[in-house]
């Protein structure tokens, strides 16, 4: 499966999987796989925030507050999971020292599901970039 929005970040090695309502497609930098292949094996977070702003960050690890909506295991061995949360509060101290969020209610029938995901490892951190559509 192509996907243009990854494409554009030239992964070295890609996988799809289901995910949620859909499939998800991921790929993988050479830096990411060289640590996979060297045994870490993360568990990473797609975080959508919304909140008087939008966010989308990558979380590994101990960095994952909450279970996520929708999950699913790589080959690799990445255990995946994505979270749309929102803020219990807009305003930019609360937000800089780490505002309380809450899981976003969705409506029984509506997605909101990243259909790609680029993962990789830079100076000591997984990170990444997902999006919603193909194009």
């Amino acid at each position: 499966m192509s996907v243009p929005a990854l494409d554009r970040h030239q992964p070295v090695r890609t996988e799809v999987v289901p995910f949620g309502p859909g499939r998800l497609a991921v790929g993988l930098s050479r830096s990411a796989l060289s640590r996979l292949e060297a045994g870490d094996r993360p568990a990473l977070q797609m975080e959508l925030l919304f909140s008087c702003l939008v966010r989308k960050r990558l979380l590994a690890d101990e960095q994952i507050p909450a279970p996520g909506r929708y999950r699913a295991m790589l080959d690799a061995g990445i255990e995946l999971s994505f979270r749309p949360v929102v803020a219990r509060h807009c305003d930019a101290d609360t937000y800089a020292r780490g505002q309380p969020l809450d899981d976003l209610p969705l409506a029984e029938g509506r997605t909101l599901c990243p259909r790609w995901l680029y993962i990789d490892y830079h100076e000591g951190q997984w990170q990444g970039d997902f999006g919603f559509a193909h194009r």
